[in-house]
C-alpha cells in the first residue's frame, strides 16, 4: 500500500487526511497511479494491483461510514433497488456475512462487537456500460475522468456486492468483457481499462442490450462526448427489460447528450460529487 501511495506522490499522513475528508479524490489518484506504473512496466505491478483493489474497497466503506444512512443520491438509488435490502436482519452471530459499515460505526462509538447480516441469494443483475474513449483520459482536477469512472463502478458493486455484474466497455465499438461476474471481477477489469479511440454510446448500449434478460439495473458511466442517436429498437428493448436505468456523467460531460440518452431510455441522471 505504501508503494502505491508513493507512486501517487502522496505521503502517508496526507493519504490518511484525504481518506477521511475526500475519499473520492484519494481513490481516483490511486487508480491513476496504478495505471501510470503499469504503463512503465513496474516490477511491482501485481502487488500494486492488489493494493489498489484493497484501498478502493476500504475507501468505499469509508464513504458509507462517513455518511451513515444519508448516502448520496447514487448509492441511495442503488440500495433502494437492491433486493438484498437495507440490512434489516442484523445479528452478532458469525455464521452470516460481516456488515462492515455497521461494525465500523459501532467501533467508532466504542462498541467492538461485530455485526453480521443474513443473506439469501437473489439473482440481482447489474449491467455497467463503461466509456473508455480517448476523452476519458482528460483531467478532472488532479486526476482523470477514467479514474473517477472506475471508482464509481466500484461504488456501484459495493452497494449490492452479492449481485452479479456484466460489464460492457466501448469506444467507437463495444465489447462485453464480463458476463454475470462478481464485484471483485468488475474492480479488476475497470482498473485495467485504458482510454482510447472514438466514442459510440449506441454501440455500448447495443452490446448491453444483448446481455440483458429482464429486471436488470443498467448503469452508464462516462463523459457522454457523443452525438449519435441511440437506435430506436435498442432503446425500446432496453426500456422493456431494465428495472432501472442510471446515467452517471463524469468530468466536463456533455450534459445535453446525457439528457438525450436519458430521455431515450427513460433513465435518471446522477451527478456524483
Amino acid at each position: 500500500m505504501a508503494d502505491l501511495l508513493a507512486a501517487a506522490g502522496i505521503e502517508l499522513h496526507r493519504a490518511m487526511e484525504l481518506a477521511s475528508k475526500s475519499p473520492v479524490a484519494l481513490g481516483a489518484l490511486a487508480v491513476e497511479a496504478y495505471e501510470n506504473e503499469k504503463r512503465r512496466g513496474s516490477p511491482l505491478h501485481k502487488e500494486l494491483k492488489s493494493a489498489l483493489l484493497n484501498l478502493l474497497d476500504v475507501l468505499a466503506d469509508t464513504m458509507y461510514v462517513r455518511e451513515g444512512d444519508r448516502t448520496d443520491s447514487l448509492t441511495s438509488c442503488i440500495k433502494e433497488f437492491s433486493r438484498t435490502g437495507e440490512f434489516e436482519d442484523l445479528t452478532e452471530h458469525a455464521k452470516h456475512r460481516l456488515h462492515v459499515v455497521r461494525t465500523v460505526q459501532r467501533a467508532l462509538a466504542g462498541n467492538l462487537r461485530e455485526v453480521y447480516k443474513s443473506f439469501a441469494e437473489t439473482g440481482r443483475h447489474y449491467v455497467i456500460v463503461f466509456d473508455r474513449s480517448g476523452s476519458m483520459e482528460d483531467r478532472v482536477g488532479p486526476t482523470t475522468k477514467k479514474a473517477v469512472a472506475a471508482l464509481i463502478a466500484l461504488l456501484i458493486t459495493k452497494a449490492d456486492p452479492e449481485a452479479t455484474f456484466s460489464l460492457v466497455v466501448f469506444d467507437s465499438t463495444a465489447k462485453v468483457v464480463l458476463a454475470r461476474g462478481t464485484a471483485d471481477e468488475v474492480a479488476e477489469i475497470v482498473a485495467e481499462v485504458e482510454p482510447r479511440g472514438g466514442t459510440s454510446y449506441a454501440s455500448g448500449l447495443t452490446a448491453a442490450d444483448k446481455v440483458m434478460n429482464g429486471g436488470e439495473v443498467l448503469v452508464i458511466v462516462g463523459d457522454f462526448m457523443d452525438s449519435s442517436k441511440i437506435p430506436e429498437h435498442v432503446a425500446d428493448s432496453i426500456k422493456s427489460k431494465a428495472s432501472k436505468v442510471i446515467l452517471v456523467p463524469v468530468g466536463d460531460a456533455d450534459m445535453q447528450y446525457a439528457k438525450a440518452v436519458a430521455d431515450a431510455l427513460k433513465g435518471e441522471i446522477y451527478i456524483y460529487s
